[in-house]
């Protein structure tokens, strides 16, 4: 019930904030770490919350609240408090983004946000949180462990979708029982460029400014492991599709996944917008329909920030 509330509370401040300050999805300075790594623990951001759900559920409109805001000093510090950036994100997101027309929403995706300052900001952001973060280490820890049962004489090479700051492949490659080579795919440059520089002793790895369809049309993904820490959730359904044929046009490979989804798993829907740019996805589903077998799957709590369910999951194609 108050996740619900949260929610409401959290979109109809959205709204509000981008009217006054005239924001956009094309115009808004999107930033993610604030969610991630600003999060309040001494028990402020809960009495924010119960004061704010306190005057909508007195009917309170949202002009009123607006004239109050303004008026108000206190309520300006809470909505600071409670990261002005989450509202705005979900509202623009909810209301505008999802809406788009499909290419559209891939353009803008690799052009704003994981091709743009936002991504490069995010990635800086994360260097240093895997080692103080169990939250964010756990899951990748148990991605690497269901990677490392799989028999290293099924593949011959690794990629990563969406290598990010590289940590996850730095680390696999120093867990793995067969040396092999480990490729980072990453639509940022200027994240790439810091890669390269960050692990350029580590002779095993290296990093492609480049998407998956685009790397395949140089490079064979036969006998391949393929890699996605919470990056197939930005596929549309669509996207998503296309993932499994370009698989199947190469088969044989490996897929390892953790993956937000929404819950519980037996009344999803295939695909699901779930916020921030992200989509629950039925994997085992999708893929079955596409010819991509099940290998492993389990689900648990997440420990991200604003997740449902993890679903950790290794699928083949033959």
């Amino acid at each position: 019930m108050r996740a619900g509330k949260e929610k409401m509370v959290k979109l109809w401040l959205g709204k509000i904030i981008a009217a006054l300050k005239g924001y956009t999805l094309e115009n808004y300075p999107f930033d993610f770490t604030g969610d991630n790594f600003q999060r309040d623990k001494s028990g402020k951001t809960d009495a924010a919350w119960k004061l704010l759900n306190g005057i909508r559920t007195r009917g309170l409109s949202p002009r009123r609240l607006l004239r109050l805001i303004l008026l108000s000093p206190t309520i300006l510090l809470i909505l600071v408090r409670l990261n002005i950036n989450a509202f705005v994100t979900a509202y623009l997101t909810r209301n505008f983004y999802y809406t788009l027309p499909e290419t559209k929403r891939r353009s803008f995706l690799m052009k704003n946000i994981w091709g743009g300052n936002p991504g490069r900001n995010w990635n800086r952001a994360l260097e240093t949180v895997y080692a103080n973060r169990n939250e964010f280490r756990s899951p990748r820890e148990k991605l690497i462990s269901l990677i490392r049962s799989l028999d290293p004489g099924l593949y011959d090479g690794v990629i990563e979708l969406g290598t990010g700051n590289g940590w996850l492949l730095n680390r696999l490659s120093k867990k793995m029982a067969r040396k092999r080579p480990l490729t980072g795919l990453d639509l940022n440059e200027h994240t790439i460029l810091r890669d390269r520089a960050k692990y350029k002793k580590n002779k095993s790895l290296r990093f492609l400014c480049s998407d998956l369809p685009t790397y395949a049309k140089r490079a064979s993904l036969k006998r391949k492991l393929l890699i996605s820490c919470f990056v197939l959730e930005f596929f549309s359904h669509r996207e998503l599709i296309k993932l499994c044929k370009l698989l199947r046009t190469n088969a044989q490979n490996y897929l390892a996944i953790i993956e937000r989804i929404d819950s519980p798993h037996k009344v999803r829907q295939e695909t699901k917008p779930i916020g921030g740019f992200s989509y629950s996805h039925d994997y085992e589903r999708i893929f079955k329909k596409y010819g991509i077998q099940k290998m492993y799957t389990h689900e648990d709590t997440a420990q991200n920030p604003g997740s449902n369910m993890n679903l950790t999951a290794l699928f083949k194609t033959a």
